[in-house]
């Protein structure tokens, strides 16, 4: 797997295993409907199984908006599927959206993740180099 294959794509969603680095990259922009958030997270969940790294960047600068019905699907459902496969700690490094309403949103959510006693670090970042770095990983 070549380090600029994207492993899932749409037109709002993308996602690629960067497997030198054992790290995966989410990349979401414009409007994300809750099909779409599902699609590239479940994506992200099948990766994760063939390939078992411990670092997420999400870059969703420019991201627009996802919808309640996601955000509460990955909560509920996602997050307890996901961390049923790992054991231990899992770091995510995130450059949020420039929205404001929505970067708070997502600033809840991680909190809310990391309040239910998952053990996923999640940190929020303003450059790529900051992100990676948060996840030791050279740029």
């Amino acid at each position: 797997m070549s380090e600029n294959e994207w492993v899932f794509e749409t037109e709002v969603n993308r996602l690629k295993v960067i497997p030198e680095k054992e790290y995966y990259l989410l990349h979401s922009d414009g409007a994300v409907n809750t099909d779409q958030f599902k699609g590239v997270f479940n994506a992200l969940l099948e990766q994760m199984s063939q390939h078992p790294y411990r670092k997420l960047f999400i870059d969703i600068q420019q991201m627009k908006s996802t919808t309640l019905a996601a955000r509460t699907w990955l909560l509920v459902n996602w997050i307890p599927k996901f961390y049923s496969q790992y054991d231990g700690i899992f770091y995510v490094s995130i450059i949020n959206t420039k929205n404001f309403l929505e970067a708070i949103t997502i600033e809840l959510l991680a909190k809310a993740v990391m309040a239910l006693g998952f053990d996923i670090r999640v940190t929020f970042h303003k450059t790529e180099e900051a992100a990676l770095s948060s996840l030791d990983i050279d740029t």
